[in-house]
């Protein structure tokens, strides 16, 4: 608070705080997956076939699509990732279908503006997720406790400015501002 400490003796600590809250948030998250033993509860992967066809379509007009090109391009490499776990009925359970969630998720657009890409991404997503919870309603507890952690580690993030490309003098005063108060 009287500015006899390093910035260098600070944001490391806040910085490792933040990584060690990371890991046991992931940690915790893949415990509990775990324990619900998903790659033991069959998915119906022809509901997923038929919630993305329906999406298509909802997107159509006298056979024209009302996406854009991005979001074309986005949506059949999503079908894509789809078609490949399609042939792997090996791959046919929560566990694989949590997988594929993941996949999807990984395609979602950078940048702030991202369009009706990230409409495709979203949508897609979450009828993926929707379909695991009707057959695996533990997954939906697991997974609201691990998005509440995560959400408040992007809080934390933003609220203090940590991360790679911040400024070391904002993300201090910002800790300064926290200590005061």
């Amino acid at each position: 608070l009287r500015g006899n400490v390093p910035v260098e003796d600070i944001l490391p600590p806040a910085l490792f705080a933040l990584k060690k809250l990371s890991s046991e948030r992931t940690g915790t998250y893949k415990a509990n997956k775990a324990a619900l033993k998903l790659e033991h509860t069959p998915v119906n992967f022809k509901n997923i076939k038929e919630k993305i066809s329906f999406f298509e379509k909802s997107k159509q007009f006298k056979g024209m699509s009302e996406l854009s090109e991005n979001a074309q391009k986005k949506l059949n490499q999503i079908k894509k990732i789809v078609s490949d776990f399609e042939k792997r009925p090996d791959l046919h359970n929560a566990k694989g279908m949590d997988m594929l969630k993941r996949k999807i998720d990984a395609e979602y657009p950078t940048g702030l503006n991202v369009g009706d890409s990230g409409i495709v991404v979203s949508e897609i997503r979450n009828s993926v997720k929707a379909q695991i919870l009707d057959e695996v309603p533990e997954y939906g507890k697991v997974m609201k406790d691990y998005e509440a952690a995560l959400n408040l580690e992007k809080q934390f993030m933003s609220e203090f400015s940590l991360g790679k490309n911040k400024n070391a003098g904002t993300t201090l005063r910002k800790l300064q501002s926290v200590m005061r108060n």
